[in-house]
């Protein structure tokens, strides 16, 4: 719904919306949206693209309609739930001439685009750590968690849920070659037992090692991004909406807040429209969806067989 009234609001955009739950569709139409109940329907009106929003399960067969129906895609993260449910998508935009480009919304971030820009002024990277430790009842509240697609085994978890970190760390580190993981489900939000509520990694990256932590289980929120080099340190905390770059001596050089979230949200939707437009995309393709999903394959079987695993591309 946050997609769909941020396009709504956008000049020169006609917005179809395609409900999952077909009797939706009325109340759509009352809340003043155009809707149909088929994305068939959809398509013979000739549209430029298809944001797919619809359970990680379904990515791949709404993706594909669209594709196949001629339209550009943008998904909402992950691009699939594996990767091997991923390539079968970037294939189908391959064979249509379509693009296909991923919602990691964290890349529109402010403040993250800050820290990007600075990265360079740390000289050589030693080593970096992110985190992002929340408590999933408070994500959708008056809903069991248990009834989400985050409990859903092979649909949701931790890895695909929070797969932003893991996309923005390829994003400012390079692709990552091998990881070290454990994942776990120790009952504290009764999910399926194939579904982890923690993982703790390490990414090994081709020039720095990233330390990961991702829960579900964790009260207060913390979400944050460390990366330290030869010059000093960077530091982003989105909770706080502040990021900052000190020198090796801990001395703060320069500071930066920024507001949120809507505004990142907004510039993700009009860089997606500008694609339809044939404007360079600042949005992450789908090769590189399809890396972030790799890892997270790669970190299942890490910690399914207690050794390193090399990600597959």
């Amino acid at each position: 719904m946050r997609h769909l009234r941020i396009l709504q609001a956008l000049k020169d955009v006609a917005v179809v919306a395609v409900p999952a739950r077909r009797e939706r569709v009325d109340a759509l139409r009352h809340d003043g949206f155009d809707a149909v109940p088929r994305i068939e329907e959809a398509l013979e009106r000739g549209l430029d693209g298809a944001l797919i929003a619809t359970d990680n399960g379904r990515h791949e067969r709404d993706a594909v309609a669209a594709l196949t129906g001629g339209c550009h895609v943008l998904v909402e993260k992950p691009l699939a739930p594996t990767r091997a449910e991923c390539a079968r998508i970037v294939d189908a935009a391959r064979a249509a001439q379509r693009r296909v480009h991923v919602a990691c919304n964290l890349r529109f971030d402010d403040g993250l685009r800050w820290v990007r820009e600075r990265l360079p002024s740390l000289g050589r990277l030693r080593l970096a750590d992110a985190e992002c430790l929340s408590w999933l009842p408070s994500w959708r509240p008056g809903r069991s968690s248990a009834e989400s697609y985050s409990a859903r085994p092979g649909e949701g978890g931790v890895l695909l849920d929070l797969i932003h970190e893991i996309d923005y760390a390829g994003w400012l580190l390079g692709p990552a070659l091998r990881v070290t993981a454990r994942l776990e489900n120790r009952g504290v939000l009764a999910l399926p037992a194939a579904v982890e509520e923690t993982a703790l990694a390490i990414l090994e990256h081709a020039e720095v090692t990233l330390t990961l932590r991702l829960s579900y289980t964790v009260q207060p929120t913390s979400r944050t991004l460390r990366l330290f080099g030869e010059h000093g340190m960077l530091a982003w905390d989105l909770v706080a909406r502040r990021a900052r770059r000190c020198d090796c001596d801990g001395r703060e050089i320069e500071a930066h807040q920024w507001s949120g979230p809507m505004p990142m949200y907004e510039a993700q939707a009009r860089a997606w429209i500008a694609t339809l437009r044939g404007a360079a995309a600042e949005l992450v393709d789908g090769e590189e969806a399809m890396r972030a999903v790799a890892v997270c394959d790669a970190m299942r079987i890490s910690s399914a067989q207690s050794r390193v695993a090399d990600v597959l591309v």
